[in-house]
């Protein structure tokens, strides 16, 4: 299987990645292929100008082809004040090019300290896909990792109920 991870954030320092990394490694400790997409090429604020296949700069079509690519996405998303980084709903936002996501299992990672971060996570997210209308399939679970520790088991238990699911 094809796993594409989207880091939820740019912001510098951030604990994110290092789960991301992570849980890329895993994939590919299963012996499956895995790609990482971080926000850093889609930081522009939304304007009405959506990003698509035939306007994305290179390194955004790179980002957009490994999406379509996969057969699994998971977003790595950290809470940020009980909800998700301005960030990623931006890139919702400013990225109009739903065939990413069509016939992709989605999973998510919700980095914070109790499970009212996977539930802010989830609530928006949820809205968000169920706004494209596309024929993705939203895990029924989801993953939520301490924002201070690689939780290597949680994280390999979840990758094992993605593949399978």
């Amino acid at each position: 299987m094809k796993f594409t991870l989207i880091n939820g954030t740019n912001r510098l320092g951030n604990n994110s990645i290092k789960t991301t990394k992570a849980v890329a490694q895993i994939v590919k400790d299963f012996g499956h292929d895995a790609n990482i997409v971080t926000l850093d090429n889609f930081d522009q604020l939304f304007r009405g100008d959506y990003i698509n296949f035939s306007n994305a700069n290179e390194v955004q079509k790179i980002d957009l082809e490994n999406m379509a690519w996969a057969d699994i996405l998971i977003f790595v998303v950290p809470t940020y004040h009980h909800g998700i980084p301005g960030l990623l709903k931006n890139f919702f936002d400013l990225v109009n090019e739903v065939t990413v996501y069509d016939k992709k299992k989605i999973g998510f990672v919700a980095i914070g300290k109790s499970v009212e971060a996977i539930r802010q996570t989830e609530q928006v997210l949820m809205g968000i896909f169920a706004f494209f209308k596309n024929k993705s399939f939203i895990l029924p679970k989801d993953c939520i990792v301490s924002p201070y520790e690689i939780e290597k088991e949680k994280l390999e238990e979840y990758i094992k109920y993605c593949i399978d699911w």
